[in-house]
Parts: structure tokens; sequence; C-alpha cells
């Protein structure tokens, strides 16, 4: 599998954003798989990381204070290692332009919306462009439960108090008529356990009075 080639998520950049400091590629490695329970070569996880610009402030050679032999040094390159440089506006092998699409490791298909590397779910770029935005606290549901159907016809809005209770009770159905009528449903499920819930807070207040 680590032969294969390995698609990050915008979710596993953040991790390794926010675990970047002070921690070598090795042990970051192993927490990476830990985390997103996958099998990650290692040259494929430290290559990434070093595309995203992230360092780990870790040298293994000197302690905070000790000054390097050659600061302030003008150091001539040697001219083998000059035909192999980097060269400004070179672009590295694994560069993806900007509208290419690869498919996560969850199964969605993730759309490259900016440079160097900033991916976003498809079904939600192309639900915002035919519907608007997707407001806090409610996600995009694919109708035919089909990840890869991201026609905007196939997509139906959900809070996720109505995911919660769908998902619990395994109602999802293989339609968007279907599915919309699964979503009333927990709806009136949703208000059947808060009047239940309300009925039973004012009879405990009741008894409290009356003892």
């Amino acid at each position: 599998m680590n032969n294969q080639k390995f698609n990050f998520t915008e979710e596993m950049d953040r991790f390794l954003r926010k675990n970047n400091e002070g921690i070598s590629n090795k042990i970051l490695h192993q927490m990476f798989k830990e985390h997103f329970k996958c099998d990650i070569g290692f040259s494929t996880f430290k290559n990434h990381r070093k595309s995203l610009g992230l360092k780990s402030g870790l040298t293994g050679r000197f302690e905070k204070g000790q000054t390097s032999w050659n600061k302030g040094k003008s150091m001539p390159s040697h001219p083998n290692s000059v035909k192999t440089q980097f060269k400004k506006g070179n672009r590295p092998a694994q560069y993806r332009p900007v509208d290419s699409e690869r498919t996560a490791v969850d199964g969605y298909i993730e759309v490259k919306v900016a440079d160097p590397s900033t991916w976003r779910q498809k079904h939600r770029i192309v639900y915002e462009a035919h519907y608007g935005p997707v407001p806090e606290g409610y996600v995009v549901m694919f109708a035919d439960q089909n990840k890869m159907n991201c026609h905007p016809d196939n997509l139906i809005l959900a809070s996720r108090k109505q995911m919660a209770i769908v998902n619990n009770m395994d109602l999802l159905q293989d339609s968007k008529e279907l599915n919309e009528s699964v979503l009333l449903l927990a709806d009136v499920i949703s208000a059947t356990h808060q009047k239940r819930k309300s009925m039973k807070k004012k009879r405990s207040k009741k008894n409290v009075k009356t003892n």
C-alpha cells in the first residue's frame, strides 16, 4: 500500500500544521498513521510535510545558543549541486494545478481551489454554486448515498441534528424522494423528544412544589 499514491485531505494538512513544531519526521509520521488509521510510506509523508513548507525546528546537531562554525560566511556552491538545485518558479513533481480533482481517503471527491495545497470537497462546492452557502450546523448529504455523484439534483441539505437521528436509526435510503421524507421524519422524532422532555421537566417542577 505504501507504493500507491496517497491523497492528503485538508484535515490531514491541518493536523500536520498543528503538530509540526519540535517533532521529528519519524515521530510525526507515526502520530499521523495512528490518528488517521492509515498506512502511508515514510518518504511520501516526509515529502508532503516538506511541500507544505513545515519545519520542525529540530537540527539534531546544535544545542540552543550554539553558534555554527560558518555563521556569517558566504559558502560557494559545489558545481554538481548547482545542476540539481530547485530553481525559483519550477513546480515540484507532485504539483497539481488548481481545479484538479482527487479522491480522498474518506471517499469524497476533492477539488484543488488554491495553491500550494488547498482542497475542498466537490459536493459542497457544487451545492453552494447552485443553492447558496451551507448554513452553520448543516451538512450536504448525497440522496443516493453515492459520494461520487456530485450532481446538484443528488445533493440534500440536512442539519446535524437530523443526520444524528437518521444515522442512529439507520434510516437512510437510496433515493432523493425517500431521503427527503426521512429527514422530515427525523424532525418529527426530534420534536416529539423535545416535547416529552419538556413535559417531564414540568411534572418534575410540579412535584417539587407539591412536596
